[in-house]
């Protein structure tokens, strides 16, 4: 017998119809978050294979020949018979899990493939995990710096730029100020009476300048007499 699908419904958490579906040949993988409930769709398994109806959680058949189930990997922490239990399900779980392997690779073709991936890192990295000096690691990690030396330098001249762009705008907002119209005129308003105090002040000071050269006549006139 093959499993393709399981449901499960009213089975702890899962009080409505829970589907795993597409059970296929070799290796399947059930992978979720923590409390998803994998734990509780194992248990069913073990329940609906191992226990009978009414048992008071006394399991009938060798199920560690199935899976190693969560709580049962540990080789340690329960009684003498449960370790032993324990460490025959690990080695039959391992014995099926490395044959599947082998059939899904082809025997040594695994071997070769991990061959050739540290054939393939070696070129990147060294015997400690640092880039290798002239391979594409390096290069790219050089690249990398290059271009945020090149960053920051635009990043400085984008904030000259901005600030410069920042004084450009005010010294159009004054020169906007001072050619607006009723600025205009008011200065014109003033220049013309500057022009006309400063010609008064001219006429006055050439009246004073007359003035004192006829007190200067009419001294030297009083002198002579």
């Amino acid at each position: 017998m093959k499993i393709r699908a399981i449901t499960l419904n009213n089975v702890r958490r899962f009080t409505d119809p829970a589907q795993v579906v597409g059970i296929g040949d070799g290796i399947n993988v059930l992978s979720e978050p923590n409390e998803y409930g994998k734990s509780t769709l194992f248990d069913a398994i073990q329940a609906l294979f191992f226990k009978p109806y009414g048992s008071r959680d006394k399991d009938v058949g060798p199920s560690g020949l199935i899976w190693v189930r969560q709580g049962m990997t540990a080789l340690t922490g329960g009684s003498t018979k449960e370790e032993k239990l324990a460490l025959e399900a690990r080695r039959d779980l391992m014995s099926s899990v490395g044959a599947e392997v082998e059939a899904m690779t082809g025997g040594r073709r695994m071997d070769k493939a991990l061959a050739q991936c540290r054939e393939e890192l070696a070129n990147y990295t060294t015997s400690t995990g640092r880039p290798r000096t002239g391979g594409p690691w390096k290069e790219a990690q050089d690249h990398v710096e290059a271009l945020t030396v090149a960053r920051d330098h635009l990043v400085s001249t984008a904030r000259e730029l901005h600030d410069a762009l920042a004084e450009r705008q005010r010294a159009r907002r004054a020169l906007a100020e001072l050619e607006a119209p009723e600025v205009v005129e008011a200065r014109r308003r003033k220049l013309e009476t500057a022009r006309a105090a400063h010609a008064a002040a001219t006429r006055h000071a050439e009246e004073v300048e007359s003035l004192a050269r006829a007190v200067e006549l009419a001294r030297l006139n009083a002198e002579s007499a």
